[in-house]
């Protein structure tokens, strides 16, 4: 989701992945410069969980049909 996300920016953003440790320490240093302090750790490791559900049982039951996730540039512009 993230990787639509950053590409339907304009221009689009480049992902760069990085180990859990070095993030970490990252992290702590955005802290201490009061920068994420609204960032806690189970933010951080529910970032790192694969969120993807099988949507066949609400089909199902309930015909639920979600749309495909295709972000366009106009979602995240501020009006």
């Amino acid at each position: 989701m993230v990787a639509r996300v950053l590409a339907a920016l304009q221009p689009p953003v480049r992902l760069t992945l990085l180990p859990a440790s070095l993030f970490s320490a990252a992290l702590l240093g955005m802290r201490l410069l009061g920068r994420a302090d609204g960032l806690g750790d189970a933010v951080v490791a529910r970032m790192r969980d694969d969120l993807v559900f099988d949507a066949i049982p609400a089909w199902r039951d309930f015909g639920y049909v979600p749309r495909a996730f295709q972000p366009t540039a106009s979602m995240f512009s501020p009006d």
